[in-house]
């Protein structure tokens, strides 16, 4: 019986030595098999999404300069007449006052920003007075036809002009008139307020060519400053 008894507590023993060394041989292989995985993710490239491109920007399209337009004017002018008479006597006078009118043109725009235009005006000056005995001396209606050549920036155009011009040269008391024609020129600059909508001011010289006015040898020439609006089509 003791032999038995002996035998069997030696089997136990045997069987608990060998689970006991199994459990040693898995959780070392589960150890090996962890380092090696932890080993092979480290060498693994880490995906970094790439950075968000930045917003882009656009430009708006610079504003458009070609094109038909009208628009209306006011302004001032210093006009200055010299009047003979008889060829032995010579007046000269001033004669300022204000003027309104309109113009209507056309803009052709180059590639490289340079517009070319034909523009013509239509207007009035009121800046008739009493002068040397007459009841009133002055201009009236005018009017002209001109190049314009400019330069644009965005919707900033600036020009300068040039062409014929004419005006109405009268005296009242004894009354007679007459067309007197001449030449212009002048700059200015257009500022396009919206895509249609544009405001200007400029300066003009206008010099006339002399006429007889009720026997008088008259000429006049004009400093003029205008502001307008117009419409581009």
């Amino acid at each position: 019986m003791r032999l038995y008894a002996s035998a069997k507590i030696i089997a136990a023993i045997s069987a608990l030595l060998i689970l006991g060394m199994n459990l040693i041989r898995y959780y070392w292989t589960a150890a090996i098999f962890l380092a090696a995985a932890g080993a092979h993710a480290t060498d693994v490239p880490q995906y970094i999404p790439p950075a968000p491109a930045p917003p882009s920007y656009e430009r708006p399209p610079a504003f458009n300069w070609n094109g038909p337009y009208i628009g209306a004017l006011v302004g001032i002018g210093q006009t200055w007449g010299q009047f003979q008479s008889c060829g032995c006597e010579t007046f000269n006078g001033n004669f300022n006052g204000r003027r309104f009118g309109g113009f209507i043109g056309y803009n052709w725009r180059s590639p490289q920003n340079y517009v070319v235009g034909l523009e013509g005006d239509l207007n009035y000056d009121s800046n008739g007075k009493p002068f040397a005995g007459a009841d009133k001396v002055g201009t009236g209606l005018s009017g002209s036809a001109r190049i314009r050549l400019g330069y644009a920036i965005d919707n900033v155009l600036l020009f300068a002009a040039g062409g014929w011009a004419a005006t109405r040269a009268r005296v009242e008391g004894p009354d007679d008139h007459k067309a007197a024609q001449g030449w212009t020129l002048g700059a200015g600059v257009d500022w396009a307020a919206t895509r249609n909508i544009f405001v200007r001011a400029e300066y003009r010289y206008n010099a006339f060519d002399r006429v007889d006015l009720a026997g008088v040898s008259s000429k006049f020439d004009q400093n003029i400053v205008n502001f307008g609006i117009g419409y581009k089509f």
